[in-house]
């Protein structure tokens, strides 16, 4: 419901840029919270995507034993 009431805000915010006769300031006013709504609406499509997913992460986990006189190199080696 928040998604789709920031993208209908945005809308409507930019219908009055496209309005026409703005000044520059006020062309630069309704720019600028049109992006601020647009940045919301990106972080909130994130948040969905990481709810839907469930956050799932990759971790590795190894145990490297390296004996007293020996060498070990660590990471890809090529």
């Amino acid at each position: 419901m928040q998604m789709a009431c920031t993208h209908a805000a945005n809308m409507i915010v930019l219908g009055r840029l496209a309005g026409g006769s703005a000044g520059e300031r006020r062309v630069v006013a309704i720019s600028c919270a049109s992006a601020r709504l647009s940045q919301a609406f990106a972080a909130q499509m994130e948040a969905y995507r990481r709810l839907r997913n469930g956050g799932s992460q990759f971790v590795r986990v190894e145990r490297v034993h390296i004996n007293e006189g020996a060498q070990a190199v660590i990471g890809n080696i090529k």
